[in-house]
């Protein structure tokens, strides 16, 4: 992959909501999220037309909370290297277990 399309990232406590995500990705990018077997996916791409990332980027927050006192999010970035099909990049994966948390 010649660029990631996610810049900064961070997981964190939040009383209201259990875990806030906020990350940052080029302005000419979206986001989808969807959950697939427990995992939370956060799919990044470029906007249709676009070929190369944008230097200005954007801040995001999701909200999230655990399922089965586990929290997974995984990110998926288009690759930028793929020509002539949309392939994506699996990293990275962020796995917060509540029985670590209670030590």
């Amino acid at each position: 992959m010649s660029q990631e399309l996610l810049r900064n990232y961070v997981v964190q406590k939040d009383p209201t909501v259990e875990f806030k995500l906020t990350f940052e990705i080029p302005a000419n990018c979206n986001y989808t999220t969807s959950v697939d077997d427990l995992v939370n996916l956060v799919t990044i791409t470029l906007n249709p037309g676009e070929k190369d990332p944008s230097p200005s980027y954007s801040s995001y927050d999701l909200d999230y909370r655990m399922i089965n006192n586990l929290l997974t999010i995984q990110f998926e970035q288009q690759d930028l290297t793929a020509i002539e099909n949309l392939v994506y990049v699996k990293k990275p994966t962020v796995i917060i277990d509540n029985s670590l948390l209670s030590i």
